[in-house]
C-alpha cells in the first residue's frame, strides 16, 4: 500500500512538472499572433506541435487533447486549421476524417501549407483559406455512422 502510494506521488509530480514546465510554457506559444511566422516556424521550417494536453488536470496516462474526442475505428481525429499553422486543439476545429483521406490531407495539403507559410512564400491567413470543415461537427463519445 505504501509502495503504491509512493509510486503514485511520484508519477503525479513527474506529470505535473511535465505540464507545467513542458506543454504549458509551449501551449501559449502556439496561438498565433502577430509574431506568428516567429511562433509557428524556426529556422524557415515548422516547429513540431502535438495537441495540447489540459494543463493543471492530470490523471496518470492520461492526456485530454484533441477536444476530448475519442478514438475511433478507420478514422483519424483531424485538425481542420493544422496545428502548424496556430490552429486550436479544440472540439470547434476537430472533424472525424477517413484515414486514407486523412493521410492524403497530411501529406499532399498540410505539410506543403506549412512550409510554403514557414519558408515567407505565403501568408498564415493564405494558407489556412487551403482548409474547410468537410464532415460534421463530431461530438465527444460519438463515432461516426
Amino acid at each position: 500500500m505504501i509502495r503504491t502510494l509512493i509510486i503514485a506521488s511520484v508519477i503525479t509530480a513527474a506529470g505535473w512538472l511535465y505540464l507545467h514546465h513542458g506543454v504549458a510554457e509551449q501551449r501559449s506559444d502556439y496561438r498565433a499572433t502577430g509574431t506568428e511566422r516567429e511562433t509557428l516556424c524556426e529556422n524557415g521550417h515548422p516547429r513540431h506541435r502535438l495537441p495540447d494536453c489540459a494543463v493543471g488536470i492530470y490523471n496518470p496516462g492520461v492526456c485530454i487533447s484533441y477536444g476530448g474526442l475519442h478514438r475511433c475505428r478507420g478514422y483519424q481525429r483531424d485538425h481542420i486549421t493544422p496545428l502548424g499553422l496556430g490552429g486550436p486543439d479544440e472540439l470547434s476545429n476537430l472533424q472525424y476524417q477517413p484515414l486514407d483521406e486523412a493521410r492524403r490531407k497530411d501529406h499532399e495539403m498540410e505539410d506543403p501549407a506549412i512550409e510554403e507559410f514557414c519558408s515567407g512564400r505565403i501568408s498564415r491567413e493564405e494558407a489556412v483559406s487551403r482548409f474547410r470543415r468537410t464532415y460534421p461537427e463530431p461530438k465527444p463519445g460519438q463515432c461516426p455512422l
